[in-house]
C-alpha cells in the first residue's frame, strides 16, 4: 500500500496513531524502506536492518554508516532499534552509535509460543 497509495497509507497510519498505536518502519535501509518514508509517514521508531549490523565488527566503515543512519533517525525524532544483534561486540557498537533498542539472537532465539508462555508464567 505504501508504494501504490502513499497518501492513503499515511492517513491509515495517522488514524492508528490517534488510537494510541505506535508505528515502526522495519528493515530500514533495504528494499522499500527508504528515507522518503521518513518524510511522508508519521512513525515512531526506525528499525535498522540487520545487514547494517552484521559487518560492524569486521568492517569499520560500517560503523560510520550506522552512526549516519542513527543521526538521520534522530533528526526525525525517531526511536532507533538495531535488528539482528548476534554478538556482544555488535551490541556495544550499536549502543555507542546511539541505538536505544537492540534485538537479535544475542538476547533470545525464536521459540514456540508455548515455550514463551511457560517462561512468562514462571516470572
Amino acid at each position: 500500500m505504501l508504494l501504490r497509495r502513499p497518501q492513503v497509507a499515511a492517513a491509515v497510519i495517522d488514524r492508528l496513531r490517534s488510537l494510541g498505536i505506535r508505528m515502526a518502519l522495519d528493515d530500514f535501509g533495504t528494499g522499500f524502506a527508504s528515507i522518503a518514508y521518513l518524510q511522508q509517514l508519521t512513525i515512531d521508531r526506525l528499525k535498522i536492518d540487520r545487514s547494517f549490523l552484521a559487518p560492524l565488527e569486521s568492517e569499520p566503515d560500517m560503523r560510520e554508516v550506522l552512526v549516519s543512519i542513527v543521526g538521520l533517525a534522530k533528526a526525525y525524532h525517531l526511536e532507533v532499534c538495531a535488528e539482528g544483534i548476534e554478538t556482544p561486540g555488535q551490541a556495544q557498537l550499536a549502543r555507542l552509535a546511539g541505538c536505544g533498542r537492540l534485538q537479535g539472537w544475542l538476547f533470545g532465539r525464536p521459540q514456540a509460543a508455548s515455550a514463551f508462555q511457560a517462561v512468562a508464567l514462571r516470572a
